[in-house]
C-alpha cells in the first residue's frame, strides 16, 4: 500500500508558537485550512476544507451535494485568517469527487475531494495536512478544530476571522448513546467539551491533533445537533477510516 501522504516534506508543520487560550486564529496558524465558497442557484454558502496536496482539497461530501439545490460553482481560498469576500482571490474547482456510498439521509460516508484548476504554491501560510492513524485515535484525545462558522448559534452569526477551539473525544459508544437515532461506527470520530464546538459553516473543516513537531488531521466536521450542547456531540468523518480511498481517490501527488 502507498501512503505518502501521510508525511510528506512539509505536512502539518507550521511557522508558529500558539496563543494559549485565544480564539481568534493567528495567520499560519493552520496553514492547511481552506475556504470553501459555494455557489448555489440559491446563493451562496461555505463550508470549510483541508489542503492534501497542491491541487486537492478535502471537505465534507454534505457542503457540495445540497438536495434538490444546483450546485453552479465552488471556489477555494487559502492562506488567508480573514473570511474572504466574493471578490477574494480564489481559485476554481474543476472536478468533485464524492464518496459513492455518501448517504445524505443518513450522513455518512460524508467526504469528497476537491479538485483545482491550478495548483497552489506552498508559503509559511499555505502547506499541507498530514493524515492520521487509526493509532492516533484514543478517548480523550486533544482536537484541534478551526473554522469560519456561527459563533453564537441563537444568533446566526458567523465569524469574520478564523476561529480555532480544543475539544476532547470520546468514545463511539458513548457518542451512539447519545445520538440513538443516527449510525455511528468506525467510519465516526465524536467530539463534546463544554462550551466548546464546530458549528453550521465549519462542516468539512479539519480537525488535527499534534503528535510531535507536526499536525495530523483525525476528522473532518460532519453534524450535530446544536451547538455546544452538553448532550450534543460533533460527529466527524474519521481520516484514518477513509485513509484509502483518500489514497485511491487523490491521483498524481504533487505534495512533496
Amino acid at each position: 500500500m502507498r501512503f505518502p501522504l501521510l508525511k510528506p516534506a512539509l505536512c502539518g508543520t507550521r511557522y508558529f508558537d500558539r496563543i494559549i487560550g485565544g480564539q481568534d486564529a493567528a495567520k499560519g496558524a493552520w496553514p492547511w485550512m481552506a475556504y470553501l465558497n459555494i455557489v448555489s442557484e440559491y446563493g451562496n454558502l461555505s463550508c470549510g476544507g483541508s489542503i492534501l496536496t497542491r491541487d486537492t482539497i478535502l471537505t465534507a461530501a454534505h457542503c457540495i451535494t445540497i438536495s434538490n439545490t444546483l450546485i453552479i460553482d465552488i471556489f477555494v481560498t487559502v492562506g488567508s485568517v480573514v473570511a474572504p469576500s466574493l471578490l477574494a482571490e480564489s481559485i476554481l474547482v474543476v472536478e468533485r469527487i464524492i464518496h459513492t456510498d455518501y448517504d445524505d439521509d443518513n450522513v455518512l460516508n460524508d467526504i469528497a475531494l476537491l479538485k483545482l484548476e491550478q495548483p497552489l504554491t506552498f508559503t509559511r501560510n499555505v502547506r499541507p495536512v498530514c493524515l492520521g492513524t487509526s493509532g492516533m485515535l484514543s478517548v480523550g484525545k486533544k482536537i484541534d478544530i478551526t473554522g469560519w462558522g456561527v459563533m453564537n448559534y441563537d444568533y446566526g452569526i458567523t465569524a469574520s476571522h478564523l476561529q480555532e477551539v480544543t475539544v476532547d473525544m470520546i468514545g463511539l459508544d458513548t457518542c451512539r448513546n447519545m445520538y440513538p437515532q443516527f449510525t455511528i461506527d468506525d467510519r465516526n470520530i465524536c467530539t463534546l467539551t463544554e462550551d466548546k464546538d464546530a458549528c453550521s459553516g465549519d462542516s468539512g473543516g479539519p480537525m488535527v491533533s499534534e503528535e510531535g513537531d507536526r499536525f495530523f488531521q483525525l476528522g473532518l466536521v460532519s453534524y450535530g445537533i446544536g451547538c455546544a450542547s452538553p448532550d450534543s456531540p460533533n460527529v466527524a468523518s474519521s481520516i484514518p477510516y477513509f485513509t484509502t480511498w483518500i489514497m485511491d481517490n487523490i491521483g498524481d501527488i504533487i505534495c512533496e
